[in-house]
């Protein structure tokens, strides 16, 4: 658990979350995804969340508040080199993947610069962009692999998956309300409250339990990547509802991280 946590805080299982969402779409859309490819999607979201966190670690003029932000000013210089290395290793990569990922990684590519370039004037939705910019990321490679159209089948799916995301970074601004009031960051729980953020949740934690309801009933459709999503949206829940047995050396972060590791049963199993 604490090699766990090392990786949490170094965003490696949120990268390697990814990829495995990654494949579970490129399942259910029956594309075969390269193993280059999935590299290159790993690295690309793990430079993304580590300069994130060294761009909030520079920022402060004290030590941070939380152990990630802390980890990453102590080690400031060795990951941005790190970073460097990742980088280059990433676009050489790129050179080797398949013709059609260029021009909607192209298309990714100019909405991470947009990001990074108006991040401070869009921190209050920054939970928002980051789940567009992470379900761009791991549908990317399927959808423009993908021979046929989207049925409202997997567009249920994609948008269950969505509400999952969306679910994941609302419950770490709530848990991170006070720490990012400290270290002077905005978030959607600092701009519209506590009581909105958690409203907003139940409303997402509804729809998600909702719309796998309606799978199970009445489409059957991907039954086990229903099961995959329910699981997923479950163990959110006990996070959100046990706030005070996980806020404990920030678990609710390696929890609510661990469950993009899930869909791997769906890949190994279905």
């Amino acid at each position: 658990m604490r090699l766990f946590q090392i990786m949490n805080i170094l965003s490696i299982d949120v990268a390697f979350g990814a990829a495995i969402s990654c494949l579970f779409f490129a399942k259910l859309c029956n594309v075969e995804i390269f193993p280059i490819e999935l590299v290159v999607l790993i690295l690309t979201v793990w430079i993304i969340y580590t300069m994130d966190h060294l761009m909030d670690a520079r920022g402060l003029t004290r030590p941070a508040s939380t152990k990630r932000h802390r980890f990453h000013q102590l080690n400031y210089s060795a990951i941005r080199g790190w970073l460097f290395v990742a980088g280059i290793v990433n676009v050489t990569l790129i050179c080797f993947i398949r013709r059609p990922l260029y021009l909607t990684g192209g298309a990714l590519t100019l909405m991470i610069c947009f990001y990074f370039l108006f991040q401070r004037r869009q921190e209050a939705f920054k939970e928002v962009a980051g789940a567009v910019l992470y379900m761009s990321g791991v549908l990317i490679i399927p959808l423009t692999l993908f021979n046929g159209m989207v049925n409202y089948e997997k567009a249920i799916i994609i948008f269950q998956f969505g509400c999952i995301v969306l679910t994941n970074l609302l419950l770490f601004a709530l848990f991170d309300e006070q720490t990012d009031k400290n270290d002077n960051h905005l978030s959607f729980a600092i701009s519209f409250g506590l009581t909105t953020t958690r409203n907003v949740l139940v409303a997402l934690f509804v729809m998600s339990a909702s719309l796998s309801i309606v799978q199970l009933l009445w489409l059957r459709f991907a039954l086990g990547a229903n099961i995959v999503l329910t699981t997923m949206n479950v163990v959110l829940f006990f996070v959100f509802i046990k706030q005070s047995c996980v806020e404990k050396d920030e678990w609710y972060r390696s929890i609510g991280d661990g469950v993009f590791l899930i869909p791997s049963l769906y890949i190994l199993f279905s």
